[in-house]
């Protein structure tokens, strides 16, 4: 490892703080362009099996629907299809590396079933599983004790 950064991580490691005072309230929603809003909507209920709580017309774009899916604690993962946005996303700078969610053992056990009675591949690394949506978004499914 080289002194820059090692002497990066200290001036980071300065920054922490024991008692965070963070200024917000977490994550109210993630939002993602997808390709096919019905196909989106299906891995996430059908295969993950988590709930769709709400569809409807995007307040920016009349041609667009935004379908929202519960992350848990409040937290939606909001799917958006642009018609005009077809390309697909690369891993970059200012972008998405993945999503991770958490999840206890039972639901964890029961989506790598679904993922096998689906033919979905993922990776599966110790207490993480790595898949990909039908757009390509990686998500970690993160095994919580």
């Amino acid at each position: 490892m080289t002194d820059d950064i090692q002497a990066k991580r200290q001036r980071l490691q300065k920054m922490v703080e024991t008692e965070p005072s963070t200024p917000t309230e977490g994550v109210n929603h993630v939002a993602v362009i997808v390709l096919e809003l019905e196909r989106s909507v299906r891995f996430y209920h059908d295969v993950l099996g988590m709930t769709l709580t709400s569809v409807a017309p995007n307040r920016d774009e009349p041609r667009s629907t935004h379908a929202n899916i519960a992350l848990g604690q409040g937290t939606m993962l909001s799917l958006f299809d642009f018609p005009n946005v077809t390309h697909q996303a690369v891993e970059g700078v200012g972008g998405l590396m993945h999503l991770a969610l958490s999840l206890p053992r039972q639901r964890f056990e029961k989506i790598e079933g679904s993922l096998n009675a689906n033919k979905v591949s993922y990776q599966r690394i110790h207490d993480s599983i790595y898949i990909k949506d039908p757009d390509g978004m990686t998500l970690e499914l993160t095994l919580v004790s």
